[in-house]
């Protein structure tokens, strides 16, 4: 059962440090097979991280997200 409305979702903003990364950097596969189910259904994915910025590139290139970046506090 879905409590949102796939079709009204224009992006989602996700932060990397935890939701996509445990505490050694490593990434979440699930996470990121749920990032790409969610790119396949064109809602870009926005990175969210204080990291630098190549860092959160590399991230993004990996995982093909198609929204932008925030990071560099």
């Amino acid at each position: 059962m879905r409590f949102f409305n796939i079709n009204k979702i224009k992006a989602l903003a996700v932060d990397i440090d935890g939701p996509l990364t445990d505490n050694t950097r490593k990434l979440c596969i699930n996470a990121i097979n749920t990032i790409r189910k969610i790119e396949d259904e064109c809602i870009p994915t926005i990175l969210v991280t204080g990291n630098i910025i190549p860092y959160t590139s590399t991230i993004s290139f990996s995982i093909r997200t198609s929204g932008g970046m925030i990071c560099e506090n």
